[in-house]
């Protein structure tokens, strides 16, 4: 553009995320032409995309992963609105805090017989899955952080049972 002789700013729209942008200013009038210094400036990455979040396929944990963005140097990543960590330029995430499997209890019954057989049998108890979180991220540098990304939803899953009898 052209600015006159007077301090000068302009406001550029368009360009990039992530990315490291080189520029520098010059004056020209009847005798010449002068040329400041190279400065540079870095814009905000874009959202990371394509998060994945594991459905129940772990009972210890809950793997979130998502493509990386350029120029991001690293990631927020939250579980239902809350920030739960921040990580560097990686492209996974374990969430060990998410809710943990639970057990339903039920009934077990030995049948009361006096010969060497004894039967024994259980009803009513499950395996149930944890709780399902929806899981977004944040890139962020040097200049801040992106927008948020889309979600997706994940849990930890739950394990077949298995039964244990003792007899005392």
């Amino acid at each position: 553009g052209s600015f006159g002789a007077a301090a000068y700013s302009l406001s550029l729209t368009g360009l990039p995320s992530g990315t490291t942008i080189y520029y520098r200013a010059y004056a020209t009038n009847p005798t010449g032409t002068g040329y400041g210094g190279e400065q540079s400036f870095l814009t905000k990455p874009a959202a990371p995309t394509n998060i994945a979040a594991t459905d129940g396929s772990d009972t210890a944990k809950v793997v979130v992963t998502w493509t990386q963005s350029t120029g991001a140097t690293g990631y927020k990543i939250y579980r239902d609105d809350a920030l739960i960590d921040t990580v560097g330029a990686v492209a996974t995430y374990d969430d060990v805090g998410a809710g943990a499997p639970t057990i339903t209890t039920g009934a077990a019954v030995a049948s009361d017989n006096t010969t060497l057989n004894v039967t024994l049998s259980v009803s009513g108890e499950s395996a149930n899955n944890g709780a399902s979180y929806a899981y977004k991220l944040k890139a962020i540098n040097a200049t801040g952080d992106s927008a948020d990304s889309n979600t997706d939803t994940g849990y930890r899953g739950a394990s077949a049972l298995s039964y244990e009898w003792y007899r005392s």
